[in-house]
């Protein structure tokens, strides 16, 4: 692989940069962040709200509640039920956020757009905050002309915060929505998006048939070449389907012999693992034992264990 910036000699497809150009397109979670800060976790509001245990669909401090849930749980629409913990009070501020969109953002922002460009694949809703996801995002040197518009509702996250939480460390809650990212499809990804020299697949678990289908998705980028990348977040969804299983990285065995550069938080790590009884380093690098990757801050890298 060329150093960045480099000359390149791959064929480059139509819209995303020129020959020379070193082409980094990415997807994955990207929505729009409601964030309410001063909300008090211990007043009545809240503490009616709030989860009286795992998986229940309460909100939970710490940890990510998705709206269908939390609509079961409270009884009452989503926006009805947030209103009344945050003393029906607007939103503090309103940002783009995605652990996938925010990093091409920002290497929008800091590489040269001479020799790089950067692209990045999602979907927004027909609403008012699918207007203003595009309004912030046209701000950016990414741009949005890859952002599909779909009928329904923006990807979103309520972000409630209480600073004064656990003794004055403080801890936010979240409650998302996983909008139209739940109907985003790898179809969505033209031969622009698999061609580019390096490909990054973000918090993929908040878009789920992108996230299931990661192995596909990820075989077809590699047989073109592409340095490939996947960071992940806490998996709740899959949490909720079945909390003693491991999380699955799409719906291949495991497909982390196709991933260049896995990042993952290092207490994450044993929930991607399989149980120790039952592993074993096959021939082929097909299959993902246990400790497979070995924790090195937040970063890991997919190597066997005595690799």
């Amino acid at each position: 692989m060329k150093s960045l910036g480099a000359s390149w000699s791959r064929t480059t497809p139509a819209g995303l940069g020129t020959e020379s150009m070193f082409r980094i397109a990415g997807t994955g979670c990207c929505l729009l962040d409601h964030l309410f800060t001063s909300v008090n976790f211990s007043s009545p509001e809240f503490l009616k709200v709030r989860s009286l245990q795992a998986g229940d669909g309460g909100i939970n401090p710490g940890h990510l509640t998705f709206t269908d849930d939390f609509e079961r749980f409270s009884g009452r629409p989503c926006l009805e039920a947030l209103s009344e913990v945050t003393r029906g009070r607007p939103a503090d501020s309103v940002n783009i956020g995605g652990p996938a969109i925010v990093p091409l953002v920002h290497a929008a922002q800091v590489l040269d757009p001479s020799e790089f460009a950067v692209c990045f694949y999602g979907t927004v809703g027909t609403d008012e905050d699918g207007k203003t996801l595009r309004r912030l995002l046209a701000k950016t040197p990414l741009g949005g002309e890859r952002i599909q518009t779909r009928p329904g509702t923006t990807p979103f996250t309520f972000v409630l915060s209480d600073p004064h939480h656990d003794g004055g460390r403080g801890e936010r809650a979240f409650v998302n929505n996983l909008g139209t990212a739940a109907d985003m499809v790898g179809t969505d990804l033209d031969e622009a998006f698999y061609s580019a020299d390096l490909v990054i697949f973000g918090a993929t678990a908040l878009v789920p048939q992108i996230h299931d289908n990661l192995g596909e998705l990820l075989a077809k980028a590699k047989s073109r070449g592409a340095f490939t990348v996947v960071s992940t977040v806490y998996d709740f969804r899959n949490e909720r389907l079945d909390p003693k299983s491991r999380w699955p990285l799409g719906s291949w065995d495991d497909p982390y012999h196709l991933v260049d550069l896995l990042i993952v938080e290092a207490i994450w790590e044993p929930l991607f693992s399989l149980e120790p009884e039952t592993s074993a380093v096959p021939s082929s690098g097909a299959c993902f034992p246990k400790r497979a990757m070995k924790p090195s801050s937040s970063t890991l890298t997919p190597r066997w264990w005595g690799g």
